[in-house]
């Protein structure tokens, strides 16, 4: 696997030697329904600040320039929230994914809060083939001896 800033893809060599293993419909379900309660709450907070602004723009004069500015902001982070959903809502829905078993934590190319993919050695065990893999950071952080496997979610078009 190799990687080029925030973005991760398999060689030809990977290509050719992963497994490709299926969700059950029913893991997919959970991970929709999760990821769509997450968005909801998100957006029940975002609408409720934005509908606060805009009624302190309103009704109070002397917040009017602010609860304006405030106003805009959030309607902002309102369209860039829904961007990303739309994106991980597709990740949530991906069918395919391996499943390796992390040999070694190695060092990280930049420090760890700055970065969303961690270099690990790992294989698959079903035909034994050992790779450098990049899996995120919350994942790098809960591998250990006693749990050592990890399931990296494959979009169709990284095996094209």
């Amino acid at each position: 696997m190799k990687r080029e800033y925030d973005k991760t893809y398999f060689t030809e060599e990977d290509k050719q030697n992963i497994i490709i293993k299926t969700y059950m419909p029913e893991e997919i379900e959970k991970r929709v329904a999760a990821r769509k309660r997450i968005q909801l709450i998100r957006r029940l907070i975002e609408v409720s600040s934005l509908l606060l602004f805009i009624l302190l723009a309103l009704f109070v004069k002397s917040l009017e320039y602010p609860a304006s500015i405030a106003t805009i902001i959030m309607s902002f982070f309102l369209v860039i929230g829904e961007i990303c959903d739309k994106n991980l809502l597709a990740k949530a829905k991906c069918e395919h994914y391996i499943e390796i078993k992390v040999l070694e934590k190695l060092e990280l190319e930049i420090p760890a809060k700055s970065t969303i993919f961690c270099p690990v050695n790992g294989m698959i065990e079903e035909n034994g083939y050992i790779s450098k893999f990049y899996i995120r950071g919350e994942q790098y952080r809960d591998v250990t001896q006693e749990t050592p496997y990890v399931k990296l979610t494959v979009w169709d078009k990284d095996l094209q």
